[in-house]
């Protein structure tokens, strides 16, 4: 959430100069020719006349009142009238690849009516224009009925024309986009009711890669109350985006607006706590994380980031897929990379009121072995299957001095996985000649194990695994490297 700035940006007034609990007005088309009130900490103005791609007519001057207040900020009207607008987006337009009444294209026409606002209002105001927080006036109901602002009968498209509003908005400079509506209207407008924890099934029904500014990241502006006290009450409700509820509007002789709270601008904390093993043989990999929010609004969702190294070279850039953004859960199972590689993962997360942690310093890694078979045997071993290890195979011998190699490994951490039984031996592991750690296999039970050796500078080398004992078992499954 911005921090507002006197005479430049209000969302809601900034704390230095509008207390919680201050009262502010809206104005509009509507209020041509009115005296306006000469009380009140902020106002906010409408761009339009009502519809998308219309002008409100007293829009300047209305401005020019709000600016004296100190605290100010604009709406745009919002719809989403379907093929029959001459405003809608032609084929090949971005997103929209068909013309027709989909997602793409309500999210084109939704893009397209942010910016002809824009620039009506950079036209009366100049740069001021976007150095506000904007407003989106969503009011109205799905097809067949209209209440004057048209809206498809789909919700998931309704949405995406929004969507687009916000997108719009935020890629012509605008700091912060909220939105205005009442529970009722926005849940019938964008039906079943988009929000935080539902918009990931909307997404999946839109293009990828299609919301470059959340939805749900804005701001709340309630609109509904009969009275300041029913204002101070409604600051409580649930918001029906899940973003931030900053604003209640209520009704005396002109339309009022209450200020909720201080707006949360602490950036929440993210810790990743997963993978839990360094060395993964399975399928897939458990990543897990934690958050903590001090601000206030409640923690909304969080992101990861990955990167991945195979065993003779260097890791490579982080990637944030897409499948690992703004997920609900504090884990997410993950396919493992392939064999010989390190994945490691650090995870970031945000707030209700949009605020996002830095990405957690301390990252989480793990690697998949290479298998036995990827190493080069001496005289004296023997290739074997065993059941339920890496790949179903393993290497044995019972020679002294037989080693098992490979060359150009990158690396600074080993686990070496491998039988232990009461009539196994001793091996040595060699980085580059030296011996590194030397791991007895003798045990009272029987079972394979991973060992850990110790860590190391890292350095590109051979790594050798010689036998330190003749006449004892030893059986190897496979070695995990790592230059993390």
């Amino acid at each position: 959430m911005l921090l507002l700035a006197p005479a430049l940006v209000l969302a809601v007034p900034s704390p230095a100069s509008a207390a919680v609990g201050e009262v502010g007005y809206d104005v509009s088309y509507p209020n041509c020719g009115q005296t306006l009130p000469t009380d009140g900490g902020f106002a906010i103005v409408g761009v339009n006349n009502g519809l998308p791609f219309s002008s409100n007519p007293c829009f300047a001057a209305q401005v020019a009142w709000a600016q004296a207040k100190g605290e100010w900020a604009l709406y745009a009207n919002t719809a989403n009238p379907g093929t029959a607008s001459g405003n809608w987006p032609a084929a090949g337009t971005g997103f929209c690849t068909t013309g027709g009444l989909d997602a793409g294209c309500a999210y084109e026409y939704g893009r397209k009516a942010a910016a002809d606002a824009v620039s009506r209002a950079v036209t009366a105001l100049g740069s001021a224009a976007t150095s506000v927080t904007w407003w989106l006036d969503v009011e109205g109901a799905r097809a067949p009925v209209d209440y004057g602002n048209s809206w498809e009968d789909s919700g998931v498209v309704n949405a995406a024309d929004l969507q687009g509003f916000v997108d719009g908005l935020r890629q012509a400079g605008v700091p912060e986009v909220g939105v205005y509506s009442t529970k009722l209207q926005w849940d019938d407008i964008t039906y079943p009711g988009y929000r935080r924890a539902t918009s990931a099934s909307y997404r999946t029904q839109w293009p990828v890669g299609m919301a470059a500014f959340p939805l749900e990241d804005g701001p709340v502006w309630l609109a509904g109350a009969t009275s300041l006290e029913n204002a101070q009450a409604k600051c409580a409700d649930a918001s029906f985006t899940g973003g931030e509820r900053l604003l209640v509007q209520f009704k005396l002789t002109f339309d009022n607006d209450y200020q909720c709270a201080d707006p949360d601008v602490v950036a929440p904390t993210a810790v990743t706590t997963g993978p839990a093993s360094l060395v993964s043989t399975a399928s897939t990999i458990r990543v897990s994380w934690t958050g903590t929010d001090s601000g206030g609004s409640g923690l909304a969702s969080y992101d990861l980031r990955t990167t991945r190294a195979p065993s003779d070279g260097s890791f490579g850039a982080w990637s944030e897929p897409l499948s690992m953004q703004r997920l609900l859960t504090t884990y997410k199972d993950v396919s493992r990379p392939a064999e010989g590689w390190t994945a490691c993962f650090t995870s970031r997360t945000r707030d209700a009121a949009g605020n996002l942690s830095a990405w957690a310093s301390a990252m989480r890694c793990t690697a998949v072995p290479l298998d036995d078979r990827r190493f080069a045997a001496s005289t004296g071993w023997t290739r074997g299957t065993t059941s339920g290890w890496f790949n179903g195979t393993s290497t044995s011998t019972t020679r002294y001095g037989a080693t098992l190699s490979r060359a150009n490994l990158v690396t600074k951490r080993l686990h070496l996985l491998a039988l232990r039984c009461p009539s196994c031996g001793k091996v040595g592991v060699y980085v580059g000649g030296k011996l590194v750690g030397t791991v007895s296999l003798a045990s009272s039970t029987t079972s394979r194990v991973t060992v850990a050796l110790p860590t190391f500078s890292l350095t590109r080398a051979t790594v050798t695994l010689k036998v330190l004992t003749s006449g004892k078992l030893v059986r190897v499954d496979g070695l995990a490297t790592s230059g993390r």
